[in-house]
């Protein structure tokens, strides 16, 4: 099956994140029953307290990105 309903979720960083060391995430709502998940950026680097929004499931690591202020 697919893994659509973890897309778009937001979240903070509660570790530094970047594509090649995973770190660790928590959800604003919990998925499958819990909050934190291990995570990667698709790119570039995410400090502590930075909000992410998921893009995408890998194994039992969600790939996430900053969400945008910015517009």
């Amino acid at each position: 099956g697919t893994h659509n309903e973890f897309v778009g979720i937001l979240g903070v960083a509660i570790t530094p994140l970047s594509p090649h060391r995973e770190g660790e995430i928590e959800l604003y709502e919990p998925i499958v029953g819990t909050r934190r998940w291990p995570a990667i950026t698709e790119e570039g680097d995410i400090d502590i307290q930075t909000e992410v929004r998921v893009v995408k499931l890998n194994g039992n690591t969600v790939v996430v990105e900053k969400t945008t202020l910015e517009g």
